[in-house]
């Protein structure tokens, strides 16, 4: 585990009876919902004709698919990424797809609609490029998962220590990001469930991979990131 984990208590090592296993990987797959969640609201923002709310939206959803995509890609000197790892314990699953290609291919799009929000581009400047937008990332989404869910798998079922792999590769990208991190995941995936426990899934995972040191101020950030009635079924659920 990087930055001294190794002698860290983390979190879920306390004994829980009843408690789930933590599926720590669920940082990066829930994560996918965070954003596809926020591309509805994106949406819902544009189909009602509100061009202030869409540009709100977008602006939150890109500075939360920003720190994603360091996670994936990694940060030089800080952390190595989910492509990185998926490289070294995957038989080079991430190069053999071009994940990184696929960024390259978002980015693209991404600067259209970037460029009309800062631009105040009018509504229907801002659909034209939304809608061009929105295809390819949801078939960029599809196609990460498509390659790394089954290798995550794979190595988890051989016993592989995901949670000091999530410590190491990803969570040092977030750096000083981590409380919009948080805030804004839980308060998305508590909108957009799914019919699924994601948030519970989510913050799970982001609770097995913190250390004693660390939770406390992530715990914070879940708390005032969810609605009072979300955060107190939660609490009581995983005990925290």
């Amino acid at each position: 585990m990087g930055g001294g984990a190794a002698a860290a208590v983390v979190a879920t090592e306390k004994p829980k009876p009843d408690m789930p296993r933590p599926q720590v990987m669920a940082i990066m797959r829930n994560g996918h919902e965070v954003l596809r969640g926020a591309l509805t609201d994106i949406r819902t923002a544009l189909d009602a004709g509100d061009a202030a709310d869409f540009s709100t939206q977008w602006k939150d959803f890109q500075k939360w698919h920003s720190i994603h995509a360091a996670m994936e890609d990694g940060v030089p000197g800080v952390a190595e990424g989910l492509f990185a790892f998926l490289d070294k314990e995957a038989d080079g699953a991430a190069s053999a797809a071009s994940l990184d290609g696929e960024h390259e291919k978002v980015e693209e799009v991404t600067k259209a609609v970037q460029s009309a929000v800062e631009g105040s581009a009018s509504l229907d400047e801002l659909r034209t490029a939304y809608e061009a937008f929105e295809p390819v990332y949801e078939a960029h989404l599809k196609k990460e998962e498509d390659v790394m869910m089954p290798k995550i798998q794979a190595l988890a079922k051989g016993g592989y220590d995901m949670k000091g792999a999530v410590r190491k590769y990803l969570m040092p990208a977030v750096g000083e990001l981590m409380d919009f991190f948080i805030r804004f995941g839980v308060s998305v995936l508590e909108k957009h469930t799914g019919d699924q426990p994601r948030v519970r899934v989510w913050v799970h995972a982001l609770y097995a991979v913190s250390d004693a040191d660390e939770w406390p101020a992530r715990h914070t950030s879940v708390r005032t990131g969810l609605s009072p009635g979300a955060y107190e079924a939660l609490a009581k659920e995983l005990q925290l």
